[in-house]
């Protein structure tokens, strides 16, 4: 609103100057008042040029803070207590599954790392009878390990195309919800520029009488 108001009053006397400038020949001292006239409208037109770039940055802070999708999502569920259900049900699937796949990593980088120090250990041993039979308790419980480690990854991968497929349903639901939350916001800043073009047009409408007025009585055009 600040930018608003001055860069207003800035209209205003960059008309009126430029009237004068146009009324400069009919009066003496041409080049006095031309020069003159001309030295404040190059000071008006740098306020402006540094009004227009202040006006510049708040329009794109504007944009940044219109509408972000979780802000549409979180007015989407305050508003609709059914999609709100879903959606919150969603999350908690998703966030458990993210923790699914970091206990599977941990426990695989885990085991591998025990297993290697285990082999290590036991290749120590200097009875070759007693190594061969710790060797090979250790080969049969890293086999049941591996076995147990192939099905478990055979159902997290079930897991993970089930999961793919409900992403893509509450992912084409969240744009659905969102997109009218838009068009609410949307609505809404297309409602304030009418109004503020409107309030624009007509102070436009008022000051081109009143520099025409003011023209007219010094000039007596």
């Amino acid at each position: 609103m600040r930018s608003y108001v001055k860069m207003k009053l800035l209209l205003y006397v960059t008309v009126s100057i430029m009237f004068l400038l146009s009324g400069c020949s009919d009066v003496n001292n041409v080049s006095a008042n031309v020069k003159k006239a001309r030295n404040q409208f190059k000071e008006i037109i740098e306020e402006f040029d540094e009004q227009k770039n202040e006006v510049a940055e708040e329009f794109q802070e504007g944009k940044q803070v219109l509408l972000t999708f979780k802000e549409a999502i979180k007015k989407a569920k305050d508003k609709d207590a059914e999609f709100a259900k879903v959606h919150n049900k969603w999350e908690y699937i998703e966030e458990t599954v993210k923790k699914l796949h970091n206990k599977f990593k941990l426990l695989v980088q885990t085991a591998d790392n025990f297993y290697a120090v285990l082999e290590e250990k036991a290749n120590t041993i200097q009875d070759q009878d007693l190594r061969a039979k710790t060797l090979a308790d250790l080969n049969a419980s890293k086999q049941r390990y591996i076995e147990r480690l192939k099905k478990t990854k055979i159902k997290i991968n079930e897991l993970d195309t089930i999961n793919r497929k409900v992403q893509d349903t509450v992912t084409a639901i969240e744009i659905s919800y969102s997109l009218d939350i838009l068009e609410e916001e949307l609505n809404k800043t297309f409602q304030e520029i009418d109004r503020m073009i409107s309030s624009v047009m007509a102070e436009l409408d008022k000051l081109s009488k009143e520099s025409k007025a003011l023209l007219s009585q010094r000039y007596g055009r």
